[in-house]
C-alpha cells in the first residue's frame, strides 16, 4: 500500500513538472513570435482539478476502501424493541475487508426505527451497531455515509396481525337519532403491540343499532383508524362490529332515554335541579366564554368537555 502510494506521488510529482514546463515561454523562439494560447491557462486549471481528484479517489476507494453496510439479520418484529445488529466494514478491490489506517466515522440512516452512527477504529476492520425497531410495518432503507462513499442495504420490519381492537367514547349516548359516538381502530400483533402499515388498510364496519361510517381507512403509518357511531330513536345497545380480513373486533355503546341534561364534566345524566353531578361529584364549568356543540349546536361553557343538553363528547 505504501509502495503505491509513493507511485502514486512521484506521478503527482512528474505531472506538475510537465504542466509548469509547457506553460513557459520557449527561449529559442524571439518574444514577438510566440503568442500564448488563450485556452492554456484553462487547460492547466482543468488539468489540475482532474488530477486532484483523481487524488481524492485513490485516497477514498484505494486507501480507505470501498464502504459496506452489512444487516447480519433481515427481518425483526416491529414492535419496537427488537434489534437487527448491523456490520460496517471497508473492502478492497478483491472485497477483503480492509484494516483502517485511522478512526472512521460511519452515519447511518434509516426510514425507520433508530440506528446510531458507528466508528471504525484504527487497525480494526469492522463495526457494528443495532436498528432498533419500530411499530412500523414494512420495508426499511438504511444508508451508511462516510467521506464521499454510501452504502445501502434493506431489512423488514415484520408484523402478525393477530386482532383488532375497538375504543369507543362516550359510551352512552342518548337515543335521540343525533347524538353520536366516536370508534377508534386499531391492529396489533401477537404480542399485543399497536402496529401500523406501509400500505393503507381497509376495516368494514357494521352495527346493530344506530348507524356507523363503513368502511374505515386506517392510512400508512398511522395506528389507527375512526368510525363515527350515530345513535337512532331507540333505546337499547348497538354492538359495533369492526372486520379487517378474517380479524373481528366488537363494541358495545349503550342509546339511552332522554335525560333532562347531562353533566358537562363526565357526560352522565342528571335531574335539572341538581347542582353537581351525582356520578363525577363535580360541578358545571363556568360559563364566561362558551363554544358550541359540535353536535348539536348548542350553546356550552368553552371548558365544557359534554354538551348538557345532547349529551355529545367535545372534541379536544
Amino acid at each position: 500500500m505504501i509502495k503505491n502510494a509513493k507511485i502514486i506521488m512521484i506521478m503527482f510529482i512528474l505531472i506538475i513538472s510537465c504542466l509548469s514546463a509547457a506553460a513557459e515561454t520557449p527561449v529559442s523562439q524571439p518574444p514577438e513570435a510566440f503568442t500564448a494560447s488563450p485556452f492554456s491557462g484553462l487547460i492547466f486549471i482543468i488539468l489540475v482539478l482532474l488530477l486532484i481528484s483523481a487524488a481524492a479517489a485513490f485516497q477514498e476507494f484505494w486507501l480507505k476502501g470501498r464502504l459496506e453496510l452489512i444487516p447480519l439479520i433481515t427481518s425483526a418484529p416491529c414492535d419496537g424493541t427488537s434489534t437487527i445488529p448491523l456490520k460496517v466494514q471497508f473492502v478492497d478491490p478483491s472485497g477483503k475487508p480492509r484494516k483502517q489506517l485511522k478512526d472512521r466515522n460511519v452515519e447511518i440512516r434509516s426510514t425507520s426505527g433508530n440506528v446510531m452512527k458507528v466508528v471504525i477504529l484504527k487497525g480494526e476492520e469492522t463495526a457494528e451497531t443495532e436498528l432498533k425497531s419500530s411499530n412500523v410495518c414494512g420495508i426499511v432503507t438504511l444508508e451508511a455515509k462516510s467521506g464521499i462513499q454510501k452504502a445501502n442495504a434493506r431489512v423488514n420490519f415484520a408484523g402478525n396481525v393477530a386482532g383488532l381492537v375497538l375504543e369507543v367514547a362516550p359510551s352512552k349516548i342518548p337515543a335521540d337519532g343525533i347524538s353520536i359516538s366516536s370508534v377508534t381502530i386499531k391492529i396489533k400483533d401477537d404480542k399485543g403491540n399497536f402496529i401500523t402499515s406501509p400500505d393503507e388498510r381497509i376495516v368494514e364496519m357494521s352495527t346493530s343499532l344506530g348507524t356507523v361510517t363503513s368502511p374505515v381507512k386506517i392510512p400508512p403509518g398511522t395506528l389507527s383508524g375512526i368510525a363515527i357511531l350515530s345513535s337512532c330513536m331507540r333505546t337499547g345497545t348497538a354492538t359495533i362490529t369492526a372486520t379487517f380480513g378474517s380479524l373481528h373486533g366488537e363494541k358495545k355503546v349503550v342509546f339511552e332515554e332522554l335525560a333532562e341534561r347531562y353533566c358537562m364534566n363526565c357526560g352522565d345524566p342528571m335531574k335539572r335541579e341538581m347542582t353537581a353531578c351525582p356520578t363525577c361529584k363535580k360541578t358545571p364549568p363556568p360559563d364566561t366564554e362558551i363554544k358550541e356543540c359540535y353536535s348539536c349546536s348548542g350553546v356550552i361553557p368553552a371548558t365544557a368537555m359534554f354538551c348538557d343538553k345532547c349529551g355529545a363528547k367535545q372534541p379536544v
